[in-house]
């Protein structure tokens, strides 16, 4: 809630005006495409939950893809995957190393909300929720933190880093000041937030 009243506070004075960008054609009707790309989402969402095997995912889209819609595959921002990637290889690792579990362990006990709040700032906050759930059973606390630590850096969300590289390619003479007030605005909500959280 207070999350959303902070949103709309933000977005109320901003003035109104047109977007005059041309986009492409996107047909709303195209009922095949849709039906292929929902199919897709379950399979992949099937491997997440465990129900099938990811490397039986990766293949069964791959061919998918090569199969019925391979025009698509050079247009896949693969720095964005590969950065993906990499945070996850790095999470994995991180959380073998006997120093890095223990300093976690001394830290994280009754402080959820702030230690994987400033944890996404550096490695994002979806890998940060994956390397501290072992580490503590206080979920709820840990669910808020990462939400929370979302805002911040770029790199705390990757929305936001997928934000600023549209931006930085669509208004490159525009993209210093948007990494400017981005940061401003973000670092203030995530003190606030993380001061509400102590008070709630």
């Amino acid at each position: 809630m207070v999350s959303l009243l902070a949103l709309l506070l933000l977005i109320l004075p901003i003035k109104k005006e047109i977007i005059d960008r041309k986009t492409e054609d996107i047909s709303s009707t195209d009922i095949k495409s849709t039906v292929f790309y929902l199919i897709l989402f379950i399979v992949s969402v099937l491997a997440v939950a465990g129900v099938l095997n990811y490397i039986i995912c990766l293949i069964l889209v791959i061919v998918a893809l090569l199969i019925f819609d391979r025009k698509i595959i050079p247009r896949v921002d693969y720095s964005l995957l590969l950065t993906f990637v990499g945070f996850f290889i790095f999470v994995g690792n991180m959380g073998r190393v006997p120093f890095v579990n223990g300093m976690i362990e001394s830290l994280i006990g009754g402080k959820e909300i702030v230690f994987s709040a400033l944890i996404s700032q550096v490695i994002s906050n979806v890998p940060a929720a994956l390397l501290l759930t072992g580490f503590t059973d206080n979920m709820s606390a840990l669910l808020v933190g990462v939400n929370i630590g979302g805002l911040g850096t770029l790199i705390a969300s990757m929305a936001s880093l997928i934000s600023y590289k549209y931006v930085a390619s669509a208004l490159p003479n525009k993209k210093g000041k948007y990494l400017i007030m981005f940061s401003l605005l973000n670092f203030a909500l995530l003190a606030i937030m993380i001061l509400l959280s102590f008070i709630l």
